[in-house]
This record gives structure tokens, sequence and C-alpha cells, in this order.
């Protein structure tokens, strides 16, 4: 797509655009516009200032801006990004829904935060650490790039705490000696509370890790101390092996008791098999589920992690509590045998070896780089919610053998099912598999699927798959072969696309139940209607069969052809009736790099249109509906005998040879 050309239109329905003005040392203006304060990784602004008291937050102001004196000179440049700004200078109920809003840091500090990477090690002063905190963190949306550079400021959590206290020094109240901390660092410490974990160890060299939650992946780790953890961090989760459970029973006991903790805890116990043969486990278990620590009432879930080894032995519940297992580099062989009310299971990097049986208790199935035997075929219940990972393999579950009939699976495969209420299924992703056929050739009446995806999917010669309306949002993308949707296009035909590593997506809008469809690199094999429902229709690289048409209905809201080789029929759609395209299929039938393109937006409320053409040529005559308000023509040719009208009194007339 033109983006540069087309985004100049689009641009035009955004309701609120910004304008971030910084501190500078001088008068001349530092500022950035932006279409959305998601942009530059601002959160509700609104809200957070509407319901602070705070006195420095007047700092951080929000005010209109007025377009026709233009203060900042912001329609003077030429950038993509200011030039669609200078066009709301033509519509005075345009300009006015530009606003600036002052951020009281200078502009290289607070790009230097939003533009990094929340991976990336990024090295802030005390003074920019300070400035930021106090100005610009509770703003945030994504506070993981500053809190990482405050966590490498120390390793140590109790150091870590004083060096923010030293930024932060305490605030003495006017004519008295009194005192009060700092509330930047209460924010500051909250935060990272709730963004770092804790490792700790103790004399035997055994380690135990602590954080909010289990989600601590990409959580910075500190060093601290068990003795004083209390006052720390909100503890949700706890992290060790089974020797370090033995070795500090009694300190966790008294550091979780009753009394002085009330918060849910949930535990993971990590079991080495490399180290205990497996003989021994089951009495390792039974040694864990008997200890007093696991007897508090705070401890509501339990993971049992089981590593480097073979699993031969069975697992027993555990009463009482939640109960999840994971294995990771191990093989799982006959005699593994799962507990009956057992709710999530993880196997990564690993190997099955027997016909496991996974219980009907399971909520969470999830597998990771598994290989299991060929002539083992697992079997999964209709509401384990599914998430599989590069799976070598047969694996039964419920809807992708149900509505798929499958290829043998001897090469890695993933797949996701999500399952909600009432028989809806949330999301069904397939990749890297090959599909004969549908085993149904529609959902029943009591079943939905919210969003299907398949990629990287092969459909078997001379084979057409159906995809129905009870399927609300579709994604194809990588894929080859022959698909059919229904209920986008008139009920005489299906639309009916042969994909070669193409995409589709079809969209349906819960507000309006309105119809989006993008096609990439397909044919469309015969003659298809879309229906009125539709109302954005996106082809790029599309072609058609030599006698096939494509007819559109006059009321569709948004338009984009590139590059295709289509007769399109337009229903009167700006007084057009029928357009043949073709694409550019070598470099020189391009025209300084401008491919075929056609593009036509309309509001839904509104009886006027926006209209682009690139590189057509037309061999009828053309007369322009005077409906038509802004208009964009670049390599538009007419044939000699015919003529090319444009009615009305469109507000913008680009010609460009």
């Amino acid at each position: 797509m033109d983006y540069m050309l087309y985004s100049q239109i689009t641009s035009l329905d955004t309701q609120i655009r910004w304008i971030l003005t910084f501190m500078t040392k001088n008068e001349k203006p530092d500022f950035l516009i932006c279409d959305s304060l998601d942009d530059v990784n601002l959160d509700d602004i609104f809200s957070i200032i509407s319901e602070s008291t705070r006195e420095e937050l007047t700092h951080f102001r929000i005010e209109n801006y007025d377009c026709w004196v233009d203060p900042l000179c912001i329609f003077k440049f030429n950038s993509g990004t200011h030039a669609c700004a200078r066009n709301l200078k033509d519509s005075q109920e345009r300009c006015e829904y530009l606003r600036t809003l002052y951020v009281p840091v200078k502009k290289s500090l607070f790009m230097k935060v939003i533009d990094s990477d929340a991976n990336e090690q990024v090295k802030l002063s005390d003074e920019e650490i300070r400035e930021i905190s106090e100005n610009v963190l509770m703003f945030l949306k994504d506070k993981s790039v500053v809190l990482r550079a405050i966590a490498q400021k120390h390793s140590n959590y109790i150091e870590l705490r004083n060096y923010v206290g030293s930024l932060f020094p305490e605030i003495f109240l006017s004519k008295k000696e009194q005192s009060i901390t700092n509330p930047n660092f209460y924010n500051v410490m909250y935060e990272m509370r709730r963004y770092i974990c804790l490792s700790i160890k103790n004399n035997t060299g055994n380690e135990m890790l602590l954080a909010l939650d289990e989600n601590n992946d990409k959580r910075p780790s500190m060093h601290a101390d068990l003795c004083n953890i209390e006052d720390l961090i909100p503890l949700g989760f706890v992290s060790m092996s089974d020797d370090s459970l033995f070795a500090n029973n009694d300190l966790l006991c008294e550091m979780f008791s009753d009394e002085k903790y009330s918060n849910d805890l949930t535990v993971r116990i990590n079991i080495n098999l490399n180290n205990c043969d497996s003989e021994k486990v089951p009495g390792r278990l039974k040694e864990i589920i008997s200890s007093s620590f696991m007897k508090l009432k705070i401890i509501h879930k339990i993971t049992v992690h089981f590593e480097n080894g073979r699993c031969d032995f069975e697992i027993e519940s555990i009463p009482g509590l939640e109960q999840r297992i994971s294995f990771e580099n191990t093989v799982l062989y006959d005699k593994c045998c799962l507990p009956a009310d057992l709710k999530r299971l993880s196997i990564v990097n690993s190997r099955i070896e027997s016909f496991l049986v996974f219980p009907e208790s399971l909520n969470e199935l999830f597998l990771e780089n598994v290989t299991a035997l060929k002539y083992q075929n697992l079997q999964i219940h209709a509401k384990c919610n599914v998430n599989i990972k590069n799976m070598v393999g047969q694996v039964y579950v419920p809807h992708f053998s149900e509505y798929f009939l499958l290829e043998s699976r001897t090469k890695a495969w993933s797949g996701e099912l999500l399952n909600g209420e009432d028989g809806v299924i949330n999301k069904l992703l397939l990749d890297n598999v090959e599909i004969r056929s549908l085993r149904i050739k529609k959902l029943g009446d009591n079943r939905w699927i919210d969003e299907l995806i398949l990629k990287n999917i092969i459909v078997g010669r001379e084979i057409f798959l159906p995809v129905y309306k009870k399927v609300s949002n579709l994604t194809i993308i990588d894929s080859t072969g022959s698909f059919d949707l229904y209920d986008v296009a008139n009920i005489c035909r299906p639309l009916s696309l042969e994909l070669i590593s193409g995409k589709i997506e079809v969209n349906r809008k819960n507000e309006n139940r309105l119809i989006e469809i993008k096609i990439i690199n397909a044919k469309l094999l015969d003659n298809a209607a879309i229906i009125d429902s539709v109302s954005k229709l996106e082809m790029t690289n599309v072609t058609t069969q030599s006698y096939a048409k494509l007819k559109l209905h006059k009321n569709i809201f948004h338009i984009a052809f590139e590059n295709c080789s289509a007769t399109i029929m337009f229903n009167g759609l700006c007084n057009f009736d029928e357009i043949k395209f073709k694409e550019a299929k070598e470099s020189n039938q391009t025209d300084q790099g401008l491919v075929p393109a056609f593009y036509f937006d309309k509001e839904a409320d509104s009886t006027t249109s926006r209209l682009v053409m690139n590189n057509i040529h037309f061999n009828e005559t053309i007369n322009l509906s005077p409906d038509i308000n802004e208009l964009r023509l670049r390599q538009v040719y007419v044939n000699r005998d015919h003529t090319f009208t444009v009615n009305g009194q469109p507000n913008i007339v680009v010609l460009r040879r």
C-alpha cells in the first residue's frame, strides 16, 4: 500500500491527536506529535490526574491546541506525521481535536524511556531516575524499563531500598520538626515490589524464590535474607527445592503463620529426579505433603515440578489443595500415573513413551517440544484448555479432531484450544498440519468459535475447506489450498479462494456484527457477491479466474485493492459500474514504483466519501459521484476516446503524473 498517501486520508478520522511538549532550557519549544497516548506508552492520563491530589501533578497539563494561531508552528513541517496534522487546518471543527500535553521532563529523557525495549539494559543516572519517578513513572503504561534500570543499581534488596530512600529524602513539615516519608519513595518501592522477585540462599546453598505471583520468568532477581523478609514484598508465590523445604520448614512456618500472613500462597516444589531414585520419589512426595509448612491454611495451590530424569511412578493426590504438575527434560514411562484430581499439567522438552491418561479433572494442558511415540494417541477431555507448541506425535484434542480430519502428525505441529462458556470456543488454533477435510460441515446450534486461526496449513488437493458464519473471527495465514467462505457472500455461492502461502482475515465486530475482510496472495475461483454486512474489504495480490467477477454492494464503507488482477463490479458505488484491475507483474510495469491501487473510505453516518486511485488505466468513460469530497489521483490514465468527469466540488483534488 502507498501508506504515506493513504495515511493522509485515514488520519483525518482521528478524533484526538496529541502534541507532547517538554521542558526546555530556552524558549524554543520541544514537542512530539502522536495519534494516541498508547504510542508513547502513556496510560489513561485523564483518570490518573483526576483521581490524584498530589500538588506536583499540576505540572502535567492538558490543553486544547489553537490550530489557527499555531504557536508551535507544527503546520510548517513536511514530515509524514506533520502532514497529517497540517490537513486538519482545512476544517476548524477538526482542529479542536488537537490537544497539547505538557510533560515535565526533557524530551531526550522521555524518549530514552519509551523507545527502549522492556528487556533492554537501559542505564539511567540517579538524577534521571529521580526525575522520571517524580514526574512520569505513575503515568507509564509499561514501567519495566525504568524499574529494570533501578534494579540494576543493587543486587541486594535492602541495599536497593536504602538507595531509593536516598533519592527521595524525608519531607520536613513547615514550622515543625516533624518529617514524613517522601511519597515518591512509597510509589517507587510499591512498583519495585510488584516487579522483582527475591532470591534467597541459606547456609547449605539451597535457593528459594519469592515473588508477587508465579509469572516471574522475566523479572529481575534480587538477593535477600529470609529472616528479614516480612516487610519486603507482598508475597503470593514461593518456589523451592524439596531439600530447601525440609531445611527451612520451621522458619517458613513462622514467617507464613496464620497470625502473621493472610494472603493466599501458591507453592512450587522442585524435585530433581537425577538426584533421587525413582523408587524413592513417592516416599519423598509423602514427606512433602506431611510437612508442617504444607499444612498451613494460607496455601491453596501447589505445583510439583519434576526435572532431569525418568517418571515411572505414581503421583498421589494432595488433599485440600489445587494440584498442578510439571515435567521438564523428563521421560514418561508406563508406570507414570497422574493424580485423579489434577488441575494443570505442563510437559516441556520431554518424551512420552507410555499411554499417558489425562484425568477428566484437568483444566489446563501445556505441551512444548514434546515427542510422543507413534502408536500413542493421547486423549484430552472436552473442557480442558490446551496449548501445544512444537509437538511430534498424535494427541486427540476435542474440536481439533472433531471438526478437521488431520493427516498423521509425523512433523512438529502446534495447536491451541481455549474454551468459553455455554459451548463457545474462545480460540482454536492449528499450526503446521495438513487437513484432508472437515468431519462435519457446520457447527451445532450451541457451538460458536470466537477466533479460528489456521497457520501454515496445507489443504489436500481437490478439497475445499468450508468456513461458516459461526466463526466470528477467522485468520488463515501462510497457508496453501482452497477455502470456501460462507455467509460473507450471497446465498448462491461462497467466496471461493485458493491460497498459495496466502492470508485471509474475516472479522465480525461485536457491536454491530459488521464484517471486515482482508485477502492477500489469493485467487478468486468463481463469481461471488459480497453481502451487505461486509463493511470493509482489502485485497492485495489477488487474481481471478478468467470468467470470475467479484460484486460489491454500494453501501460498503472501506475498500483497499493493491496490485490485483481482477474484475470488480461496483454496483454503482462512486458511479462506477465495473473496473478491470491489472497487476504490475514486472517492475517496469509500475510507474515510479507505484503499484496499481484503489482506496475508498466513507464514514458510517456520512454521505460523503474519499477516493484514491494509483496507476489505473480506464478504457471507458468515468463520471464520478458528486458525493466524493476528497479525491486523489496519481498515474491515472483514460483512453483517448473516453472522458473522466469529476462532479461536485471536492475539497481536495490531487492530480499527479
